[in-house]
């Protein structure tokens, strides 16, 4: 909705857990933005149109349900959600002639997907920016060094979303942020911009 208001005209949303996808339909029509974006009601993993069950992260926390493990079909237990691919949104990317486009992702903990499913998006599209939750993956090395060779081998420059400052330090445990900016080389005034807008809410 924030993206829709601030005049973007092609918003894809993912989003896997049933009753946030009642919401954003909703919230799609109360705001008549229906042609400027499209809901997939999908889990990003590394395998599509395989069913996952969801387990709770934060209590009481509706957005904060972590993939769990691969089950068996079930459409009325909004805990068991279909999967996809990040490049399966290629034939939505085309048909709306996206060139470009920035990410904003926070999958509790499955970010990695984005990047070990998405070379062909990030091949075909510039994506200059990607503002991703980093707090909880990078406690988890397997997952954080995938993420980081997907972005560096792109000459993607990690920065702080606080502080607009690169983060130098090649030991990511160490970057104290909850979450962290991947700006393409010859950007980094996006995140300058980033931080103004953020401000001003």
């Amino acid at each position: 909705m924030y993206a829709t208001s601030s005049g973007c005209q092609n918003v894809i949303a993912v989003e896997c857990f049933l009753p946030n996808i009642e919401r954003i339909r909703r919230a799609i029509q109360i705001e008549k933005v229906q042609q400027q974006v499209v809901l997939v009601p999908r889990a990003l993993y590394n395998k599509s149109n395989v069913y996952l069950s969801l387990r709770e992260n934060i209590e009481k926390n509706i957005g904060s349900q972590r993939l769990n493990a691969e089950v068996n079909k079930n459409e009325k237990d909004p805990f068991i959600v279909q999967t996809m691919r990040f490049d399966d949104l290629l034939p939505v990317i085309r048909e709306r002639n996206i060139q470009q486009a920035i990410i904003k992702i926070d999958i509790e903990t499955s970010e990695h997907y984005l990047c070990e499913t998405g070379e062909k998006v990030f091949n075909q599209i510039n994506i200059p920016f990607v503002m991703m939750e980093w707090a909880n993956i990078k406690k988890i090395t397997v997952r954080a060094d995938s993420i980081l060779r997907f972005f560096r081998n792109r000459s993607y420059i990690p920065f702080n979303p606080e502080t607009c400052q690169s983060e130098i330090d090649n030991d990511y445990r160490h970057w104290l942020t909850q979450d962290i900016f991947w700006i393409k080389k010859n950007y980094s005034h996006l995140c300058m911009l980033s931080l103004k807008n953020v401000k001003s809410l």
